[in-house]
């Protein structure tokens, strides 16, 4: 593998010219920087259709993390994404309010409005955790020096929302076998 290995020589403490190298892990790059006398900052993949998105950062001589910084078509990327999770987030918000509206309109007895109100429940919540989500998504672009911590952050807020959903699903086939079989038979 081709790596770009970013750094300050080890003496002096000074920057280094990026080192290009071959070898099989990030890792073996760290370690082969070092041996040339460099203290890795940054390493990234080199050469790969992906581009230089595949960085793994580690701690200068100074202790100071440093972070990965996305380029600019990363970060267009990034971006969009932003925008139509924010979109999504806020149509699952206006769904949300509309069930609770339908849930006192159209609903006919106790239980339909209990389950209005759940799925507006649930809905809600993915919608908050969407527009969440897609604000740390958006800082990665409007910030610098932090897009690895908002990118994690991102990242939470989506596992924590597929937790729900996963989740909510176990429950509802759990309901759905109790129910099946506790429903009457027919007579034969």
């Amino acid at each position: 593998m081709k790596f770009w290995v970013y750094g300050v020589d080890v003496e002096a403490g000074q920057p280094r010219e990026p080192l290009f190298l071959e070898v099989d892990s990030f890792q073996d790059a760290w370690a082969k920087a070092r041996a040339e006398g460099m203290e890795a900052t940054g390493i990234e993949l080199a050469g790969s259709s992906d581009g230089p998105g595949q960085a793994a950062m580690f701690r200068g001589k100074s202790g100071q993390r440093k972070q990965y910084e996305f380029d600019e078509g990363q970060n267009l990327v990034v971006a969009t994404l932003a925008f139509y999770m924010k979109v999504f987030g806020v149509v699952l918000l206006i769904a949300s309010a509309i069930g609770v509206v339908l849930s006192f309109v159209i609903a006919t007895g106790f239980w339909q409005r209990v389950m209005y109100l759940i799925d507006a429940g649930v809905v809600l919540v993915f919608g908050v955790l969407t527009v969440q989500a897609s604000l740390y998504f958006r800082r990665i672009v409007d910030t610098q020096g932090s897009d690895i911590s908002h990118l994690m952050a991102a990242l939470q807020k989506l596992k924590t929302m597929y937790g729900i959903y996963v989740g909510l699903i176990c429950l509802v086939l759990v309901v759905l076998f109790i129910w099946l079989g506790t429903a009457p038979r027919p007579a034969s």
